[in-house]
């Protein structure tokens, strides 16, 4: 009779809110980015707006296998869109090229 053998598995997920945090410039003046749109790549009704600081913070539901690192992109007229990824509990300098 065959002897069968089970393994446990451990698989590691998280299923919490990641917090991700920046400040946009302007990558010519070095000026903070007041108003600019910034959203997770997948979901952009979850989008806010950078302060007159150009700070902004995105918060979102996160789960899986890889919930450390969040994409996103910033949007502001006159200027190029921005995708980058930003790591939790890091505060990133993003800069936006204005459009000539």
């Amino acid at each position: 009779m065959p002897v069968i053998c089970l393994l446990p598995i451990l698989l590691s997920s998280c299923d919490y809110a990641i917090v991700a945090a920046g400040t946009v410039y302007d990558k010519r003046t070095k000026l903070p980015v007041a108003g600019a749109t910034v959203w997770e790549k997948y979901s952009i009704a979850d989008s806010v707006t950078t302060d007159s600081n150009g700070y902004f913070k995105i918060v979102s539901q996160r789960g899986g296998f890889y919930c450390q690192r969040m994409k996103i992109v910033i949007q502001k007229d006159n200027c190029k869109q921005r995708k980058t990824v930003i790591t939790a509990k890091h505060h990133e300098e993003i800069k936006l090229t204005p459009v000539k």
